[in-house]
């Protein structure tokens, strides 16, 4: 075998600059002359040698508060031309360092990254739910069927290359450790055979195993940083996978779109939290315009997209309308996932995911779809964000905003899912002096919430 020469490997590693993003080449060169400037002091304390050491120190400082003042106000100036770099900005300001070393999880504690590493992926499996609840013909019978004509996707070599060439470089590995960087240098060799991997995964319904598997980065969410409890986790997914992922919701959203229910403002091309939030300010407004008074729930998901049913969502698409090389696609791309968790460069042990949809997959509205058909309040959706809003004018009205209550609790029962209840809330808007609350204590009163402004779950005990 042929021995590389050591002439084409680096020997040292490359210097890495770091810099704050405000520092240009005038700000170093003021700085060399300030260093140099304070030798020469050192060395001789004359009057001439202080006067311009205290000359260059007021210029450093000068200069450097107006360079960062410049800096910050391009920042603001571009949060519409160019909102990653604000919100670089803002993640930089937020960073407070890496997962600690010691963690603790229920009523255990890690001593070290690869304990900690399997803490999190202990807790990370147990939000999944390991059982599939029962899929019912009433279920099925209930959602709208729409006839859905959507041929066999096929990609050619050059959308391929061209998807290939558009990936971000500068983001990570995935578990297959294969660089976006390597796939976009190397798009023409790729783009062939990736093309006849893609076309006979979609031909087949077959996705690939080795593209289930799912690195874990845990995020810290609030409270304290040392339980496991208070982080929730990101999939860092393989490069190829959701390329071919994109092909098919290119393909399929133009059939899709119309089935999401107008209430959907997540995952929705020209829809965002803005337009939710606008259509959500304009009807309370409207109304108490009119003085009049409107109750609004908002309802929290307990890890929702983690305990989405796989055999119940494939049930819910078929019974839509989608073809079968689809929802066959789609059960290969659910089933037999699996995942590990990452922190600090130590690997846990792997654990499977018997639940849920990947992280930005466009299954989760398709999901919890038929949910909005049947509640009679006025409701918006972001993603898994459940706002129910109604026009309070008598008790009748309370009894009505309780009879949906039920129904999302009924829902819930089915469909594997829970209602966090420490994080729904109520608020009640009025411009009146005699509101109608619904509280606890009032007599002859259904109640699902109260004065306390949280929310109260009751068993569902109506039709």
């Amino acid at each position: 075998m042929m021995k590389m020469s050591a002439a084409f490997f680096p020997q040292t590693r490359r210097r890495i600059q770091r810099t704050p993003p405000w520092w240009n080449a005038h700000l170093r060169n003021l700085r060399n002359q300030l260093r140099k400037a304070r030798k020469r002091f050192l060395l001789r304390s004359s009057w001439g040698n202080k006067v311009t050491l205290s000359y260059l120190e007021t210029e450093f400082a000068e200069q450097q508060d107006t360079s960062y003042r410049n800096y910050f106000a391009g920042v603001q100036d571009s949060l519409q031309s160019n909102p990653k770099n604000f919100w670089s900005y803002v993640k930089e300001r937020k960073q407070v360092g890496e997962i600690p070393t010691e963690m603790s999880y229920r009523e255990e504690k890690s001593t070290s990254p690869e304990a900690a590493a399997n803490l999190f992926a202990r807790f990370f499996e147990s939000v999944h739910s390991p059982t599939e609840p029962t899929v019912t013909a009433e279920q099925l019978n209930e959602l709208v069927t729409f006839n859905i004509n959507l041929p066999l996707l096929t990609v050619s070599v050059a959308e391929v290359k061209t998807a290939l060439s558009s990936v971000d470089a500068a983001k990570g590995p995935g578990p297959d450790r294969i660089p976006p960087s390597v796939v976009k240098k190397c798009c023409n060799s790729l783009a062939r055979p990736v093309t006849s991997i893609f076309n006979r995964s979609l031909s087949e319904g077959v996705f690939p195993s080795e593209w289930k598997v799912a690195s874990i980065a845990p995020i810290h969410k609030s409270g304290s940083r040392s339980k496991i409890e208070n982080y929730r986790s990101i999939s860092i997914l393989n490069c190829l996978a959701k390329i071919l992922e994109k092909f098919l919701v290119d393909h399929i959203y133009p059939s899709v779109k119309n089935i999401v229910s107008e209430f959907q403002h997540g995952f929705m091309k020209q829809r965002s939290t803005t337009s939710n939030l606008m259509a959500y300010t304009n009807w309370i407004i409207r109304r108490m315009e009119k003085r009049q008074q409107v109750d609004a729930i908002y309802v929290d998901f307990a890890k929702a997209f983690d305990r989405v049913p796989h055999k119940l969502t494939i049930a819910k698409l078929t019974a839509l309308g989608l073809p079968d090389w689809v929802t066959r696609w789609l059960n290969s791309y659910l089933s037999n996932r699996s995942a590990y968790v990452k922190v600090a460069g130590f690997l846990s042990s792997g654990y499977n995911i018997h639940s849920g949809v990947p992280q930005g997959s466009h299954l989760g509205p398709l999901f919890i779809n038929d949910l909005c058909s049947r509640l009679q309040s006025s409701k918006l959706l972001y993603a898994d964000d459940l706002k129910i809003f109604r026009q309070i004018s008598d008790a009748g009205d309370v009894r009505a905003h309780q009879n949906d209550i039920n129904k999302l609790l009924r829902w819930c029962a089915q469909n594997g899912m829970e209602v966090n209840e420490k994080k729904c809330k109520l608020i009640s808007f009025y411009r009146i002096r005699r509101p109608i609350l619904a509280d606890a204590d009032q007599p002859n009163e259904d109640h699902i919430y109260n004065t306390s402004k949280k929310l109260a779950p009751q068993p569902p005990n109506d039709s």
